[in-house]
């Protein structure tokens, strides 16, 4: 691992493609009404009870959770991942989010705005040039400048296929994923304690 001066970490792990395995379904933000009548429970809203604060532009902090869900942005919150994925019929939306995991790399999407005719079974791939079927997902990491997914669960995301990396995550909206492309060295802090998080974390394109 390598550290800065401050002594994070700065790549969080590094894999060979033999070592990366099949993952477990991720987990959908929903809300539940089986069980409570007239209730509107939401749940999996996030995988950890850690918040980090963070500095998400120039000016201004937000705080999020470690890790990201899935599910519809519209009726989840605070934030779900944000895929940009193009259907069948060759028509592409950005406003997508995941409906289920179907394996490693495969999910079912769809768009906000579209509705369920745009659902799609796609597969993620690493970059922005999509084929039918295809989704990508956008992080930023330390300044690193655009990098996309090429795996990723409830806590942590795969980039650079070649040579892959791990890092754990938390979610950010768009404009926020373009500030940590491009500004190395934000600090993420346990927004209980104020102490400064051990690594540096991706931030993963999420919608809400």
């Amino acid at each position: 691992m390598d550290y800065d001066g401050a002594n994070r970490v700065v790549a969080r792990t590094h894999i060979t493609k033999g070592e990366v395995k099949m993952a477990k379904g991720m987990k959908i933000a929903k809300y539940d009404n089986t069980e409570y009548t007239g209730a509107s429970i939401q749940i999996d809203s996030q995988i950890s009870p850690r918040l980090v604060t963070w500095q998400n532009s120039t000016n201004t902090n937000t705080f999020t959770a470690l890790g990201g869900v899935a599910g519809n942005p519209v009726v989840a919150a605070p934030r779900t991942i944000q895929v940009h994925f193009k259907t069948a019929g060759g028509s592409q939306y950005n406003d997508g989010y995941i409906i289920k995991q179907r394996g490693r790399k495969q999910f079912d999407v769809q768009s906000v705005a579209g509705g369920a005719s745009t659902r799609t079974r796609c597969t993620l791939i690493e970059g922005s040039s999509l084929a039918a079927n295809q989704m990508y997902i956008s992080i930023g990491y330390n300044g690193q400048g655009t990098q996309y997914a090429f795996r990723i669960t409830n806590r942590y995301v795969w980039t650079n296929s070649s040579n892959p990396a791990r890092y754990e995550y938390t979610l950010g909206l768009t404009a926020e994923v373009a500030y940590i492309q491009g500004t190395a060295g934000t600090v993420f802090y346990d927004k209980a304690s104020g102490t400064p998080y051990p690594i540096y974390l991706a931030v993963v394109e999420a919608q809400n």
